[in-house]
């Protein structure tokens, strides 16, 4: 029994020693390694006694591990044996092992590591492609791909736009692809992200190594239809057309760009011509005189041009004013004027027929028995007053003027006041020189002739004038009354127009709201202006005899660009925004003084201009042409393209010594 158990220790002893006597060492590797390349290393076993064992070799990765090799050897005493290993680095071997890895080998009771390495299935990708590019062009792409091993790819390469749906696949051939991608012709505008993914497949037909690299493309708008938006396609002559140019892109989308645009009349002849932008409204001022018929407008936009009628009506007006003792009336249509007119002499209807070309001008002598009358027209039932005159004659009548026997008299009294000059430089010459002796004459009363109101010219429009409808049994009131009353003075004025486009808003929002434009209106009532609201437009009249202003357009100009600065600022502190825009023109008005009220009424388009700036202005302030030629010293302006209107930049203050003198000069007046 004592032996048996001196047998079996000894031969544990034996067996220990041979496996503590085995030697185990792995050569090097490489540092790194891409998807499908060959993993090649040497193991050495050696051992100073005999031993048989299983080597078994294992790929340790921080993702897992897995057996790559396992063989028996045996050994005998002092023999040394070199086994060389090679594995395929594919997805059968990894599946989802990379990353950093490492060998260890196992014989018998020995086991090692090989020094760490990297397991990389990545591409690096540089590519070179254009970044404009138009529709229905190709996209040229060029690069390279590189293993991260430094081996160049022979795999394949995918272009894509994703947000076009686009897409092409092609081949990477020594580690160099040369593509291209086609852009649709109505391929919309603007940037997009071009994608270029390479990629190689081991021999189970599975991606191996990939790489990924993306880039900007922009694609150009090409503008490919040009058309034209009316809001009506018949309009009378006087007032504004509405219309908007549309660009069109290769995909359907509109564009703002700068048009041009002609307005051509019925005679083919060009009206009008400037530069507005597409996709914005834009309006057309036709005057009363706008020839009836077929009008067009041309838009032209690079090699582009569309061309799109409308239809001005016919428009018979004339307007009415009096000088002198004289009736004048104006054909203010666009067709000839030839209607029969009521004129009001007194309580006396005298009824006239009146052809007039258009544009042309008839003039009529009032007379009646001497005294001050009423001078009005009659158009249906209504009643127009233009004020009165000092008459004088047999009876009540308007007779026409001759032409020929005012040019006669013209030329005669300009002869006799020819020969009344040279009696006078005659006896001049004869007497300069001659004592005079006498006494000093002794002063008599001066006389001063009455006054006609000869000077003023009160002016009747059936398009324009305010009206109002009498009866017969108000006329002799009415007639009785004008002698405590003046009528209709022309006068040059300023017109400031305030355009609330969210009144509606603001009022239905409370009364604190409307307190900015309170404010305004309060402002220019101090400064003696008329005020005058027309719906969503607040008018603001400054003219000498409502004002008495000696510097009344500088004031006015002032008071445009305060009450500008003040909304500004009020629209910085409030959520609720007010959606203004100021406009200012000059020119002339009709001011009619009743029982001490002011009536305020345009000879022309002066009010129209001023609404139009105004309607023009976005939160700023714009003055016409007109205006501006006031006081070309004090403003600092800018013009809007193609438009006779200015942006209102600043007001230069006028000195001290100027405010001085002006006061000065005005008070020597008196």
């Amino acid at each position: 029994m004592e032996k048996r158990v001196i047998i079996i220790a000894l031969l544990g002893i034996i067996v220990f020693m041979g496996a503590a006597s085995a030697e185990l060492l792995i050569g090097q590797t490489d540092s790194l390694y891409s998807i499908g390349d060959s993993l090649d290393f040497n193991i050495t076993l050696s051992s100073s006694t005999g031993v048989s064992e299983f080597l078994v070799t294992k790929l340790v990765c921080s993702s897992g591990e897995i057996e790559i090799y396992r063989s028996p050897y045996s050994l005998s005493a002092g023999e040394r044996r070199i086994i060389p290993i090679s594995i395929k680095l594919d997805s059968l071997l990894l599946k989802n092992l990379n990353g950093m890895c490492k060998i260890e080998a196992i014989y018998g009771s020995s086991k090692t590591f090989s020094q760490n390495f990297y397991i990389d299935s990545k591409v690096s990708v540089v590519f070179y492609a254009e970044s404009i590019v138009d529709p229905g062009k190709e996209v040229k792409v060029s690069g390279t791909a590189k293993k991260s091993n430094g081996q160049v790819l022979e795999g394949f390469l995918d272009i894509s736009i994703g947000e076009l749906g686009l897409s092409n696949k092609d081949l990477v051939k020594n580690g160099e692809f040369n593509s291209t991608l086609f852009i649709p012709r109505n391929a919309r505008s603007g940037s997009y992200e071009i994608t270029i993914r390479v990629y190689d497949k081991d021999n189970l037909n599975v991606v191996a190594n990939e790489g990924n690299n993306s880039g900007m493309l922009r694609i150009k708008q090409i503008i490919e239809k040009i058309d034209l938006a009316y809001e009506i396609l018949e309009t009378n002559p006087g007032t504004d057309f509405l219309y908007s140019v549309i660009l069109l892109d290769q995909a359907g989308d509109s564009s703002r760009q700068e048009v041009e645009v002609s307005l051509i009349d019925p005679k083919e002849k060009i009206v009008q011509k400037s530069f507005v932008v597409s996709g914005t409204t834009n309006n057309l001022s036709l005057d009363s005189a706008a020839l009836p018929g077929n009008w067009k407008i041309i838009a032209r936009f690079n090699n582009l041009v569309y061309e799109k009628e409308f239809y001005v009506n016919e428009f018979e007006d004339a307007s009415f004013y009096i000088a002198n003792n004289t009736l004048y009336v104006k054909n203010t249509g666009n067709v000839p004027f030839d209607s029969p007119v009521r004129i009001l002499i007194g309580e006396e209807i005298v009824v006239k027929e009146v052809a007039l070309g258009i544009g042309a001008i008839k003039k009529f002598k009032l007379s009646a028995p001497e005294g001050d009358y009423s001078i009005g027209v009659m158009e249906d039932d209504k009643e127009f007053y233009l004020g009165t005159a000092l008459l004088s004659g047999n009876a009540v009548g308007v007779g026409e003027y001759d032409e020929i026997s005012d040019g006669l008299s013209f030329w005669i009294w300009l002869l006799i006041l020819l020969i009344l000059c040279l009696a006078t430089v005659y006896f001049y010459k004869k007497h300069a020189h001659k004592s005079y002796y006498g006494k000093e004459p002794v002063s008599s009363t001066s006389f001063t002739p009455r006054d006609s109101g000869a000077g003023s010219e009160p002016v009747f429009s059936k398009a324009a004038a305010p009206q109002r409808s009498f009866s017969f049994e108000e006329k002799a009131m009415k007639l009785r009354e004008n002698k405590a009353e003046s009528f209709g003075n022309k006068e040059k004025a300023v017109i400031v127009a305030l355009n609330v486009r969210n009144l509606s808003e603001i009022a239905a929002s409370g009364e604190d709201s409307l307190a900015p434009i309170g404010k305004i209106i309060e402002s220019a009532r101090k400064k003696g202006a008329k005020f005058k609201d027309e719906e969503n437009y607040k008018l603001f009249i400054f003219s000498p005899s409502v004002t008495k202003d000696p510097n009344l357009n500088y004031n006015a100009l002032q008071f445009l660009n305060k009450a500008e600065v003040f909304l500004n600022d009020y629209n910085k502190k409030k959520a609720l925004k007010i959606d203004f825009g100021l406009g200012a023109n000059a020119g002339e008005l009709i001011i009619e003084s009743s029982r001490g009220k002011i009536k305020v009424s345009s000879s022309g388009n002066t009010i129209l201009v001023a609404k139009k700036a105004a309607s023009r202005a976005k939160n700023e302030a714009i003055i016409s042409q007109a205006l501006k030629r006031e006081l070309p010293a004090v403003l600092k302006t800018s013009p809007l393209p193609g438009e006779n209107f200015f942006k209102l930049n600043s007001i230069v203050n006028r000195s001290p010594q100027e405010e001085f003198l002006s006061k000065f000069m005005n008070r020597n007046k008196k």
